[in-house]
């Protein structure tokens, strides 16, 4: 769309057009219109171009400088207008897409839910788990954030819902005098604004890239309505129901779920008295919750000193078996792991045989391992895809069977929340444009936590189209009205190259009346700033290929701890 803008203003003034490219570099497969343009698919696809030589030579960067260049050094050079509008046209044929585009999304609509579409806060853990493992105080809680309060702005910026919440926490660039990120929330509580300074946390989100976002520990206010409840369960016991919309817990009022877990992490040998609404009326349920197995068991294996080496889980475990019984026939995978083990074993690896004995649960990989420990070495064999590894235990080596976790429990399922909503068309493009200067102003502040290794070429925009598509068709439409508004908005930039940069140009020379466009100093610095531009594509698509890697990691291990927690929660008839 934006090579065809100026494609059509170059037809409309008149300008000689020699070749219409998706891609660049050498053709794949080309022909030539009735009008002479040869119009091609070349082998990079990185973006693409339209040769039109009466603005400017370009024909040794965009392809390659062949007789159709030389046959037309005859034509006259196009006027300061006809520059200008043939510029400005790529980036105004993004911008009228878009809106076509946005035209559809408000059409049809966008499926979401509604905790993402409120600013009010839910939940304020006292305690994070950036990496997932390392246990932080939450600054948000010591800052006296609470559930209920409403976010106004952050950093200054107007907020209308909690994505723009967490988009404006990633994109902040505010510091502490100790360099540590900072973020001030300004928010409603009650008839009260209050201004609020929190230091949000770097949480890792790709192992390969070493990629870190800003985030701040707070969980969006949501509905609390119930859509099912488990058989014989307290829930079910105190009268509870489907449909029902849970209110108030213990007196306060409630709006996440995670409140009312935490409130029974706190007390769990208490009953809890839930404020529920049930066909407009409201009703109070006394529900006494019980501790109920949330967690598969653990086989740990420890070296002579009685450092863990790397623990087992037990997977593939069939409908009808116990799965918090270490006995029960199991697939053994490597659950986490030492990182100096990294060359023998990888998480998700089964270990299938120990000293030549074949492995079929944890009982039987705990028995072998403590047969007479400091006698015995043991073998441990594995293997993930194709590959087999051997691990040898030193003599002393043993290990321990991690029971299964108990946690305290209701027994209902909350509904999730969709609603469709239709925002106008001048508002998502409104919310591009904002989402991307705030990207980019973020980009050259060094202040803030994002870099060119978070930028993301065409392998990561064609993942996210990929997995946004799997949600919902409308929302790669939505996607891709963001696309266009941020190509559009960089193009224009004044950088040489660039669309921007042909217009600062030809300006120049309008101002000047001389001709600056084919001189040697002009020629170098298009030349330059296109090895940068292709040197930067480069470094993004290979930033691409490693976080893909990295994120494939992230969810093979995401598989693996969905799987550590037990899906068939079962209640006991006799609780």
């Amino acid at each position: 769309m934006h090579e065809l803008g100026h494609f059509l203003a170059a037809k409309l003034c008149g300008l000689k057009v020699l070749r219409f490219s998706i891609g660049f570099g050498l053709k794949l497969f080309s022909w030539r219109g009735k009008d002479g343009c040869e119009y091609r698919l070349s082998l990079l696809p990185l973006g693409g171009y339209v040769a039109i030589p009466q603005l400017s030579d370009m024909g040794k960067m965009e392809g390659e400088e062949d007789e159709d260049f030389k046959k037309i050094k005859h034509l006259p050079k196009a006027s300061y207008g006809a520059k200008v509008l043939v510029a400005f046209s790529g980036a105004f044929f993004n911008v009228l897409f878009a809106i076509f585009l946005a035209l559809i999304v408000y059409i049809v609509g966008i499926p979401t839910s509604t905790e993402n579409q409120t600013t009010q806060i839910g939940y304020v853990p006292q305690f994070i788990f950036p990496d997932g493992e390392t246990q932080m105080e939450n600054s948000a809680f010591t800052a006296g954030v609470q559930a209920g309060d409403i976010v106004l702005a952050v950093d200054g910026k107007h907020v209308e819902n909690f994505i723009q919440i967490r988009e404006a926490v990633a994109l902040g660039a505010e510091r502490t005098p100790e360099g540590k990120p900072f973020c001030e929330l300004l928010i409603l509580r009650g008839e009260e604004e209050l201004r609020i300074g929190t230091l949000p946390v770097l949480v890792p989100t790709n192992s390969r890239t070493g990629d870190e976002i800003r985030m701040l520990g707070i969980i969006p206010a949501s509905r609390l309505i119930v859509d099912s409840v488990f058989e014989n369960s307290p829930a079910e016991k105190s009268g509870l129901q489907s449909g029902d919309e849970i209110l108030f817990v213990n007196g306060q009022r409630a709006f996440s779920n995670n409140q009312i877990v935490s409130i029974l992490n706190k007390n769990p040998e208490k009953p809890l008295l839930l404020g529920i609404s049930r066909d407009g009326k409201d009703m109070q349920l006394s529900v006494m919750p019980t501790q109920v197995a949330k967690t598969k068991p653990l086989c740990e294996v420890l070296d002579a000193n009685k450092n863990t080496l790397f623990t087992v889980l037990p997977t593939d475990i069939k409908n009808n078996q116990d799965p918090t019984n270490p006995s029960t026939p199991a697939t053994l995978r490597v659950f986490e792991k030492k990182n100096d083990l990294s060359e023998h074993i990888e998480i998700g690896a089964i270990l299938y045989q120990a000293s030549g004995k074949d492995l079929n649960s944890l009982s039987d990989l705990n028995t072998i391992l403590n047969f007479e420990p400091e006698k015995n070495q043991h073998t441990l064999k594995f293997i993930k895809g194709e590959f087999l590894s051997e691990l040898v235990l030193e003599k002393g080596a043993s290990s321990v069977i991690i029971a299964s976790k108990f946690s305290p429990m209701l027994g209902y399922m909350i509904a999730r929340d969709l609603q469709t909503i239709h925002p106008s068309i001048i508002k998502q493009i409104k919310n591009s444009m904002s989402t991307t200067y705030y990207a980019l102003k973020g980009l050259v502040n060094p202040r803030s936590d994002i870099g060119l290794k978070q930028m993301s070429g065409p392998i990561g925009i064609g993942r996210a189209i990929f997995e946004i598509s799997k949600i919902d068709i409308i929302l790669v439409l939505s996607f891709a009205v963001l696309l266009n508004i941020n190509l559009a908005i960089l193009n224009l930039l004044p950088i040489p190259i660039l669309d921007g940069g042909h217009i600062l140009i030809a300006t120049i020379e309008k101002v000047t009346g001389k001709s600056i466009s084919q001189s040697k100093i002009i020629a170098i610095t298009h030349m330059v700033f296109a090895l940068l531009f292709v040197s930067l594509m480069v470094y993004v698509v290979y930033s691409d290929a490693q976080r893909w890697s990295g994120d494939i990691n992230s969810a093979q291990q995401e598989s693996l701890q969905s799987q550590f927690y037990l899906n068939n929660i079962q209640f006991s008839a006799n609780e």
